[in-house]
């Protein structure tokens, strides 16, 4: 009788421990699995900003355009006049560009003063020199853990027929 105890003893201790060996095997399993997913959603993001940016800079809402040819150049003027559509249609726009920043920054001439160019710059008599920066879209979600990418772009400046050069920024916020 005694025999028959220590071998279920047995019995139960080595299933004991293999149930921790497998529940062990399955929590790193899944942690493991889980980082996988993250990178892929991050990478799945990555992909869509890039995407965007070059889509962005070549629609005809802010390229350039002189009787209806078109350049390879971004037009300040319809830059400010997006970003007053999509500030009138919000809501639409944030289920458009999701939880991304989406800006064009003057990087030469380099502007005298930093700030958002806006209506009221523009009607300055320093414009384009009073601001370095266009916001076309401004997310309401601002996380910690953002990814920002960023191209080259030609910038005319229509008022005084010149040109520039910046950079089309789109950040993208994540969880």
């Amino acid at each position: 009788m005694k025999k028959a105890q220590v071998h279920m003893g047995e019995t139960v201790i080595v299933i004991f421990i293999f149930v921790v060996m497998l529940g062990l095997f399955l929590i790193y399993y899944t942690q493991f699995r889980s980082e996988g997913i993250k990178q892929e959603a991050k990478e799945t993001k990555t992909e869509a900003s890039t995407a965007l940016l070059s889509v962005l800079a070549s629609v005809p809402e802010i390229k350039c355009s002189e009787k209806a040819k078109e350049e390879q150049c971004i037009d300040t003027v319809k830059v400010l006049a997006l970003g007053n559509i999509v500030n009138q249609n919000i809501n639409y726009y944030r289920s458009v560009f999701g939880a991304r920043d989406i800006t064009l920054e003057i990087l030469y001439p380099k502007p005298s003063q930093k700030g958002e160019c806006n209506q009221n710059t523009y009607k300055n008599i320093n414009y384009p020199s009073n601001c370095n920066e266009y916001t076309i879209f401004s997310s309401a979600t601002k996380t910690q853990n953002k990814n920002i990418i960023s191209t080259p772009v030609s910038i005319y400046f229509p008022e005084t027929d010149t040109f520039g050069i910046g950079k089309l920024i789109i950040t993208t916020y994540t969880r």
